[in-house]
C-alpha cells in the first residue's frame, strides 16, 4: 500500500480535509495513495523535541574530538547545544568560531 504524508499550514486544513473529508478523499483516488495529512505546527512540535533530546554523539558531522570537547563542557544533548547558541559554543575551550557554525549549522540554526 502506498503511504504518503502531507504537511498543511494549520489555517488550510479545512480546505485539504475538505467536507467530510472529501477533497483528501479524492487525493486518495487520483493518486492512488493512502494521504495522511497533518498539522504543521503538530510536525514541527514533534520534529524538535525529537532532534533537542538527540545526543551530540547522533549528530552528523562532529568528529570524536569536538564530541569530546563539549561533552567536557557538560553538553550532552542537541537541546543544550542549542541553548547555547555562537558565543556560548565559542567560550568552550577548543571549538573556534568555525566549529561553533558548523556545529549549529547541523542544527539547522
Amino acid at each position: 500500500e502506498n503511504l504518503g504524508v502531507a504537511i498543511i499550514p494549520d489555517k488550510d486544513m479545512g480546505l485539504a480535509l475538505g467536507r467530510g473529508e472529501a477533497n483528501r478523499e479524492l487525493a486518495q483516488q487520483l493518486t492512488g495513495v493512502n494521504i495522511e495529512l497533518i498539522k504543521e505546527s503538530e510536525f514541527y512540535e514533534s520534529t524538535m523535541s525529537e532532534e533537542t533530546e538527540m545526543d551530540i554523539e547522533d549528530l552528523p558531522g562532529l568528529s570524536a574530538a569536538v564530541v569530546d570537547r563539549l561533552r567536557e563542557a557538560g553538553i550532552n544533548t542537541a537541546e543544550e547545544l542549542k541553548g547555547l547558541g555562537l558565543q556560548g559554543l565559542m567560550e568552550i575551550p577548543g571549538i573556534g568560531q568555525k566549529t561553533a557554525q558548523r556545529i549549529l549549522g547541523q542544527l539547522n540554526i
